[in-house]
């Protein structure tokens, strides 16, 4: 991770655990900015149901899969990481 892509800010590239956690967290936090989590942005795709599937990216050697649980509304409601367990709820909230 870099800022600008010039100053580096975190990332080692020695320790592919520490790699994979900072893919892990950029997945989740995509889901605020939608487009990051298309294809074409390098994510892989891999359905499990009608309301699961995993996405999995890989950068600099690292790769991380992350599980995203979708409402009716094809809203994400959650994110689960396996290997090292995690999860994140999502909620919307109304003014």
């Amino acid at each position: 991770m870099s800022l600008f892509g010039l100053v580096p800010l975190s990332g080692d590239d020695t320790n592919p655990e520490l790699n994979e956690g900072e893919l892990l967290r950029y997945l989740a936090e995509s889901i605020w900015y939608l487009t990051e989590l298309l294809p074409g942005e390098g994510v892989r795709w891999d359905p499990i149901d009608s309301s699961t599937a995993e996405a999995t990216v890989e950068f600099g050697g690292a790769t991380a899969t992350l599980k995203f649980y979708f409402t009716d509304e094809d809203e994400v409601s959650k994110v689960h990481a396996g290997q090292r367990p995690w999860s994140g709820n999502m909620s919307l909230m109304s003014c």
